[in-house]
């Protein structure tokens, strides 16, 4: 997201003070100011973003273990963990031990349900107001950039 937005600054070639020489603190930075966005608009529903997107991994994809979980959610194991544990105080996730496999699983509890649900609203608003800063050529350039960028560490160096 980052990229695309200092791509399409830098193209228009207006002047941003807070970009630097540096590609990653540049991402870095810009990456912060989407997630402000959308936290901005995400406050009243009880849930931060990282909360909402992991409820809805889990959702989607049924009981995960820490593993699955961390590799859906692009987070590292011990993000991971320290994300999880606010949700299950919270009691919006419960996890329990699979007799199968040993392994500990991770699986929304109803009360996760219920606030997911009532926090859909404003991710989607979210979602809109984010869209709605792009034209279509913008919008398609930032699609583009993203899928490049979610596989720079596969290319060649």
């Amino acid at each position: 997201m980052k990229v695309v937005v200092i791509f399409i600054i830098m193209k228009e070639n207006k002047t941003f003070p807070n970009l630097t020489p540096c590609h990653c603190m540049n991402t870095r930075w810009v990456s912060r100011e989407v997630s402000r966005f959308y936290q901005n608009l995400f406050a009243q529903c009880g849930l931060n973003l990282t909360q909402y997107a992991l409820l809805g991994y889990i959702k989607r994809c049924g009981p995960l273990t820490m593993n699955e979980l961390s590799q859906v959610s692009h987070l590292e194991r011990t993000t991971l963990v320290r994300k999880l544990k606010s949700l299950q105080t919270e009691g919006f996730v419960c996890m329990y031990t699979s007799d199968a496999s040993r392994a500990n699983l991770v699986a929304i509890a109803d009360k996760g349900r219920k606030i997911l649900e009532q926090a859909d609203p404003y991710w989607s608003k979210a979602q809109e107001s984010f869209r709605a800063q792009f034209d279509d050529v913008e919008w398609e350039y930032f699609v583009k950039i993203l899928q490049k960028l979610s596989r720079i560490n596969e290319q060649d160096s």
